[in-house]
């Protein structure tokens, strides 16, 4: 009895010696490369890329447009003409007295005047819009003489409150009651119902071209002055103003500069009336 017993518990440990032995084999014939592999595939390795692709995905579709939008605005805005870029909100009728007078235009700048402290712009030098235009002067330039005159005003105003002579010809900055021309020598010019004829220069002092002088010297012509009925002859001096006919005759310059072989012909002096 005991030795069968003991024939049966031997049997049993063999055979779960012989099982623990199989499982070993078994577990030692799988190789490490295998073991690894499973590992990897069961991992998620491949998740960072594609959140990052994700995210470059959607920053690509939320900027691309964007930046397209603004690349055609700067296009439209560089294609579009001077004269349909619309400022002006309003249009302005008012008169006052001239202040200040900027010639900027004249090197591709912006030409301004100032009438009783409001700003006036009045031509841009590298543009080609609709403008208005200046009155009882020749050009802008002369302008400058008139300070202290009184001007009427017809201009845009716009947005930030200043003014501006563009988007229309009708607008205007015109001398009040004051009307100017240039005229030569031997010849005439009627301003404000006086007619005015140089007819001989007395004398010209004017320091000459390429010179260095003491004094600036000046001009003195002998002209015939008429109203219609009555004339009488008088001498003008540079930047002199005389009362004549309940009217104020101004000689405000002369041209061109001094040169040697000058003929009275090649005079040409600029008066104004008031």
């Amino acid at each position: 009895m005991h030795t069968k017993t003991l024939v049966g518990v031997s049997v049993m440990v063999l055979l779960g010696v012989l099982g623990l032995f199989a499982f070993c084999a078994r577990f030692m014939s799988v190789s490490p490369s295998e073991v690894v592999g499973e590992i990897k595939d069961n991992v998620p390795t491949e998740q960072t890329p594609i959140v990052s692709s994700t995210t470059t995905e959607a920053e690509t579709e939320t900027e691309a447009p964007v930046a397209e939008v603004v690349s055609e605005t700067k296009n439209e805005r560089r294609a579009l003409p001077e004269s349909e870029e619309k400022v002006v909100v309003k249009s302005e009728r008012f008169a006052g007295v001239l202040e200040e007078v900027n010639v900027g235009c004249f090197a591709d700048g912006e030409c301004y005047v100032v009438v009783d402290g409001k700003y006036i712009t009045t031509l841009i030098g590298w543009t080609s819009a609709t403008v208005g235009s200046i009155k009882g002067v020749e050009g802008f330039g002369d302008l400058e003489r008139f300070i202290g005159e009184e001007v009427e005003v017809y201009a845009g105003v716009k947005a930030d409150g200043t003014y501006t002579l563009y988007e229309s010809a009708e607008y205007y900055v015109a001398l009040k009651g004051v009307e100017s021309a240039y005229v030569k020598m031997d010849s005439a010019v009627t301003l404000s119902g006086v007619t005015i004829n140089p007819n001989k220069l007395i004398e010209d002092s004017r320091c000459p071209v390429g010179l260095m002088c003491i004094q600036a010297g000046t001009v003195r012509i002998e002209t015939a002055v008429s109203n219609g009925q009555n004339s009488q002859s008088t001498v003008f001096e540079l930047g002199e103003t005389k009362d004549l006919f309940g009217k104020k005759l101004t000689f405000h310059s002369v041209s061109p500069d001094k040169e040697e072989g000058f003929s009275d012909s090649d005079y040409t002096f600029y008066f104004s009336v008031k």
